[in-house]
């Protein structure tokens, strides 16, 4: 029995290596090689997507999601980029919401809206009404491997969050209230 735990223990520890290792690889990819701008993406799909693949966490975990698209939204760029950034910002929305309580009681929210701005630009809101960042942490988020989820957290999340923002001329801003929430801003050229 000893063994079998011990065991299962390595292969955990290796598997959570494997996958920082292959974290840090892609990371350091981002922007180094050519990539296809000629894709035309859904962002709007990819929301979904997300919002799906994520249900059953959500569902178990009694958090709402409500999205508010105000028309389509279509990038040029690669599909896989867009989706690390959606897909990372509202992990960590769950993340929060689940750190907050562990009271289902309280109605936990993750909110994404999405707008065109008459700058010819898209604007996306994320909001959660987690448990926020605190002040000192909130001008180290983008750096690599600054995580305050040492348990789950490589830190690379919102690294490869800001990279490809940047990579795509976009813009992000976060604000973010401790014990009351965080949203994130991202704003993309319509035009990448």
């Amino acid at each position: 029995e000893d063994l079998d735990r011990i065991l299962k223990i390595v292969n955990q520890a290796t598997e959570r290596g494997l996958s920082i290792t292959n974290q840090i690889m892609e990371y350091s990819k981002i922007g180094q090689s050519a990539f296809r701008k000629s894709d035309l993406v859904d962002i709007g799909n990819i929301i979904f997507n997300i919002q799906k693949e994520s249900n059953d966490l959500i569902q178990k975990e009694n958090i709402s999601f409500e999205i508010q698209l105000e028309n389509s939204f279509h990038l040029k760029g690669d599909e896989l980029h867009f989706y690390s950034v959606f897909k990372n910002i509202i992990q960590n929305s769950i993340d929060a919401l689940i750190d907050k309580t562990n009271s289902k009681e309280l109605k936990r929210t993750i909110q994404i809206s999405g707008k065109s701005d008459l700058d010819l630009t898209y604007v996306f809101h994320i909001s959660d009404n987690g448990i926020g960042i605190a002040n000192e942490n909130l001008n180290r988020i983008y750096d690599p491997f600054f995580s305050t989820k040492p348990e789950t957290g490589t830190g690379l999340g919102l690294g490869v969050v800001n990279k490809i923002v940047n990579l795509y001329n976009g813009k992000i801003k976060v604000e973010s209230e401790p014990k009351k929430g965080t949203t994130f801003i991202i704003s993309f050229p319509t035009h990448t």
